[in-house]
């Protein structure tokens, strides 16, 4: 439960960011809001199909250790998506 709460709260904030940037560069603001939770989302299913192929040698990590690492490459992937937006229109 916690960690829905959590992957929720994180999508809300990913939204909201990618809502300021939209709002910065006069962009259409519900298209980034929805590319900032899908690249977030993409990042989270990114971790978990590599952690399908390499299950053999990753089994014995704990399931939240885990989901916590599909959170954090979520967040890298969604972050990396808005930085690459912001250099692309600030030039």
């Amino acid at each position: 439960m916690i960690i829905l709460l959590l992957f929720l709260l994180i999508i809300v904030g990913v939204g909201f960011i990618f809502n300021k940037l939209a709002e910065k560069y006069k962009k259409n603001r519900g298209g980034y809001i929805l590319l900032g939770t899908f690249t977030f989302i993409l990042g989270v299913a990114i971790y978990l199909l590599v952690c399908m192929v390499l299950w053999k040698h990753l089994f014995k990590i704990n399931r939240y250790l885990h989901e916590c690492l599909s959170f954090i490459l979520g967040i890298i992937v969604s972050m990396g998506t808005y930085f690459f937006l912001e250099k692309k229109w600030k030039g």
